[in-house]
């Protein structure tokens, strides 16, 4: 079978959540349903894919050509217990948020999904490396290498505010310091610190490690002391902040998602660090 060489978008969902309930629904017990409908000037023709779930990757992926000339639309439904959630939109749209990050897309009836899109050419593209593109169609696309590291995949980032190392604390901002991102997670750390990250990403279960103690998080009353975020390392607004009971953790409303279930669990999360570096 002769391989496609054309660009492709490759979405992966990772997250699926009703009315923005803080329990995920489990992936595996949906069904995904995704419609490509192409029109040219005569003819309009649709195509069907059901892509099922993942368990290696812990998402459903599913990818979704590119052509020249050809308006293509998208649309994704997920039925969970017999109600049916759809989401709508152009590939020209999609194309846009293919920077390799989380993004949240609502459905109707009212849910939320997180995914992640990448940009793929088969002729230039490799496994390592995620598009970025530089002042929109006028430049050429470079290419960020991914960094993987216990379910995390860090790309390079240049933080153009002040932020902080979720694991030394030390300040990232600006050409001096070499920063990486997580594209599941959103975790900032330095360069050099990236490989000493030993608690997994919230992107990718790893069911066996048993490190699953969730935060408690409470809301903050409003203070106008500069806090920053111990997950993503940014500025967290007056009034925005949560804070984990159990282990004083401080993170934005939007990460208390994205920290991960290791609260108090500093040992049992090095021990499965050191498991999972004896497996890969």
């Amino acid at each position: 079978m002769a391989q496609n060489t054309h660009p492709y978008l490759r979405v992966e969902i990772l997250k699926f959540q009703i009315n923005n309930s803080k329990q995920a629904i489990d992936l595996s017990q949906v069904k995904t349903e995704i419609e490509i409908i192409e029109k040219t000037q005569s003819t309009q023709t649709s195509r069907i894919k059901k892509p099922v779930y993942n368990e290696t990757n812990q998402c459903i992926r599913f990818d979704v050509g590119l052509f020249i000339n050809i308006e293509r639309k998208i649309t994704i439904r997920i039925n969970y217990k017999d109600i049916l959630y759809t989401f709508e939109t152009d590939l020209k749209s999609l194309k846009k948020l293919a920077d390799g990050f989380r993004h949240q897309f609502n459905f109707t009836p009212k849910s939320q999904v997180e995914v992640i899109i990448e940009y793929k050419d088969p002729s230039v593209l490799s496994e390592s490396r995620s598009p970025v593109k530089i002042h929109g169609q006028r430049y050429a696309e470079r290419y960020q290498k991914i960094y993987k590291h216990f379910g995390h995949r860090f790309v390079a980032k240049i933080f153009k505010t002040p932020t902080f190392c979720s694991i030394c604390s030390e300040i990232l901002w600006g050409f001096t310091h070499k920063g990486f991102q997580c594209q599941r997670c959103d975790c900032v750390v330095h360069k050099d610190c990236y490989d000493r990250c030993n608690h997994p990403c919230t992107g990718k279960k790893y069911p066996d490690l048993e490190v699953t103690k969730a935060h408690q998080f409470e809301h903050q009353t409003f203070s106008l002391q500069t806090i920053f975020c111990d997950h993503d390392g940014s500025f967290i607004r007056p009034g925005h902040a949560y804070r984990c009971t159990e282990c004083s953790m401080v993170v934005h409303r939007r990460c208390r998602s994205k920290a991960g279930d290791y609260c108090g669990c500093k040992e049992k999360s090095i021990e499965a660090y050191e498991q999972w570096k004896t497996d890969v």
